[in-house]
Parts: structure tokens; sequence; C-alpha cells
């Protein structure tokens, strides 16, 4: 048994040994060094975040639709979870709607945009950048009965 232990030892060593010459050889060439960013970069991207981010969208959505049921006023701003609209008590406003409100998976602020009839919520996705073809938006409107 013995023998078995130390060739494990001897294997996992042996291993990490090689784990560390190779990262010594990436770092001298900088096409690996490109290749290890772009790879970063598509992981931040990956369909992971993503997830995540759809789903902080429908809770932000799924606050929109309490605070219009209990407001008849659609969310406009993040900031409209935690306090009531103007000319409204605390009882009546029956808040919050929300716990803490985090960032997106890329670390950028959730945006919350309405009108009368519709409220949109985004993700400005990867790049941080509002309106292209990256952000991530989930739409609710009052009159759709969703």
């Amino acid at each position: 048994m013995k023998t078995h232990g130390f060739t494990l030892i001897v294997s996992v060593s042996a291993c990490l040994l090689l784990m560390g010459c190779g990262g010594v050889v990436e770092q001298d060439s900088g096409q690996q060094n490109d290749k290890k960013e772009n790879t970063i970069k598509e992981k931040k991207g990956g369909a992971l975040y993503t997830r995540l981010a759809n789903e902080q969208l429908k809770v932000l959505i799924s606050g929109c639709k309490k605070y219009h049921y209990n407001t008849g006023q659609h969310v406009s701003k993040l900031a409209d979870f935690k306090s009531p609209p103007e000319g409204m008590s605390e009882k009546e406003w029956k808040g919050p709607y929300l716990g803490k409100i985090l960032a997106d998976p890329w670390g950028n602020e959730m945006i919350v945009e309405s009108n009368e009839e519709t409220v949109l919520v985004l993700s400005c996705g990867p790049n941080g950048l509002k309106g292209d073809s990256d952000d991530l938006t989930l739409e609710w409107s009052n009159s759709s009965g969703k």
C-alpha cells in the first residue's frame, strides 16, 4: 500500500511541476497571453453570467409588478423600490419592494426605464454600454395582465 501512496504523490507532484512549467512558457509567448485574455473575456460574457443577469431581470420585473399593484404607478428608477412615490405615505406604499439590488454579473448597475404602459429593465451586458447587441432586457406592460 505504501508504494501506491508514494506513486500517487509522485504523479501529483509531476503534474503540478509540469503545469507550473507550462505557465512559465505561456508567459513568454505574446500570442498565448492574448489567447488567455480572450478566454477570460469569453468567460465573463459566457452563458453563466447571462443566465444570472436574466434571473436578476426577472426579480426586478417582479418588484415592478408589486410596486405597480400597490401604487398604480410604474417604477422609473431603482430608488423607487426603496421609498414611496411623492404624495404617498409609507403605510399606503407597502414597500420596500426589493432588498439590496445588486449590479449585474459584469459589475454594471441595472437600469429601469418606464412610460405610462411599459417598464423595461436592462443590463448593459459584458461591455457595459447601453444600446448595443449584448444588452439583456426584459419588459413588462400592465396592459398585458401578466
